[in-house]
């Protein structure tokens, strides 16, 4: 759904904050939509508009209140921390390569409104954990879809050989917001001046950084430890592959500042890598509930099943006579040797704190109620290939959006969502 980005202009002191745009209870004002699609533009620039249901930030922008909406009627208690907050806009500083403190004031300086900024932050939070996540835990993707995947993307296959990983140490000279060419290149001296400084062993990046209020890192070191290709700009990236252990980069210009990199080291991450999983031997008795009845029925009766077998009877026959999981009833309730991942949330929880040998308590999921047991427990070696692991994301990703879009169209075929004419 939605990235934040910098490199927007400031609100217009002028502009009449009128209501543009409703969506079902909820009035946005043209102050109010312009911050949100500069939030949401990763493009720097952007000029104050009118909302227009062909243009795609604003589908953002009203997808994002439906969800909302939709949040506030099913998890009405639902809160999001400021810590959790905080920690959000954390995350976007360091994707910007800027600290907080720095992240948050090019926010202000932009004319970006804190307030909107904050709660669409909590706003974000709350669509991940009520939605996202949920239907995030119920997508599977099979072995059969990743060899599908990989056979018809051979790109894939060449961009999945392997990462470079690099140690390094960063620093940012920074520019003013709506810097001239003068000011550019005045900064562009400065930052040469410091390389040839850091270079020269006469600065290191700790006393560079402390040295001037316009250069900037993400710690009092500039060190950033190492870092994935994948995590790192391009322009970063395009600079270290040329260099050598110890040595400096060029000054690289950006929009955000003039960067300094030194290269400290590198290795390459490629082939197959070896993890370790928990495997679980469980078997399980489940009761399916009737969508007209209450559960209570169920439990009493997978409390009493559940005493007979704490006094003796055999687990086996007991699932192969009462359980409604028939597959399974077969083989005396057991499912084999299983991982978390394999099944839904509220089972693979209840299983992963269950000690061997101990039969739990009702558990419910989206298929009923559940008595477990947990036989064993194993560590298992697989080899994870990197090629698969890609193509799994991928499919994955794809199948979320999917699923996410599919709900907020129903959401969208029921909402009422009015564009205001404001000539």
């Amino acid at each position: 759904m939605a990235l934040y980005a910098l490199g927007a202009n400031a609100v217009s002191a002028q502009a009449i904050d009128a209501v543009v745009l409703i969506v079902n209870e909820q009035a946005i004002t043209a102050s109010e939509f312009n911050t949100l699609r500069r939030i949401q533009n990763l493009s720097s620039g952007s000029q104050d508009q009118s909302p227009d249901l062909n243009d795609a930030t604003t589908q953002s922008i009203i997808n994002d209140a439906l969800l909302v909406s939709h949040i506030k009627q099913v998890a009405p208690t639902r809160q999001v921390s400021e810590a959790q907050i905080n920690q959000a806009i954390q995350s976007l500083a360091e994707q910007n390569q800027l600290s907080q403190e720095a992240f948050v004031s090019n926010l202000v300086r932009e004319g970006i409104d804190q307030d909107i900024f904050r709660e669409s932050v909590e706003n974000r939070i709350l669509i991940q954990s009520v939605i996202s996540q949920p239907m995030a835990s119920r997508i599977k993707v099979s072995e059969a879809e990743v060899r599908e995947f990989i056979a018809s993307h051979p790109k894939l296959q060449a961009s999945a050989k392997g990462e470079d990983e690099y140690e390094l140490y960063h620093l940012v000279v920074t520019l003013p917001e709506g810097a001239s060419n003068e000011q550019r290149i005045e900064a562009g001296r400065f930052a040469e001046e410091v390389r040839q400084r850091i270079a020269s062993g006469e600065f290191t990046f700790a006393r560079a950084i402390a040295a001037s209020q316009a250069i900037r890192s993400n710690t009092a070191d500039g060190y950033l430890s190492w870092k994935k290709t994948s995590e790192l700009p391009a322009l970063f990236v395009e600079a270290l592959v040329k260099l050598e252990a110890g040595e400096l980069s060029p000054v690289l210009d950006s929009p955000n500042g003039l960067h300094l990199v030194r290269l400290a080291a590198k290795r390459s991450v490629s082939g197959e890598q070896a993890a370790n999983v928990t495997e679980y031997q469980v078997r399980h008795i489940l009761k399916r509930l009737d969508s007209e009845a209450p559960a209570d029925a169920a439990i009493k009766v997978l409390n009493d099943i559940r005493e007979q077998l704490m006094a003796g009877a055999d687990f086996a026959d007991v699932a192969k006579a009462q359980s409604d999981d028939r597959g399974s009833a077969e083989q005396g309730g057991a499912l084999g040797w299983v991982t978390p991942e394999a099944l839904v949330p509220a089972f693979a929880n209840a299983m992963t704190q269950l000690p061997v040998g101990i039969i739990s308590g009702p558990v419910r999921s989206r298929f009923g109620l559940h008595l477990i047991e947990v036989l064993s427990t194993r560590d298992k070696a697989v080899s994870a290939s990197p090629l698969e692991q890609q193509a799994r994301q991928q499919i994955f990703s794809e199948k979320l959006d999917e699923e996410l879009q599919y709900f907020v169209n129903e959401l969208k075929s029921v909402a009422v969502i009015e564009v205001l004419d404001q000539g």
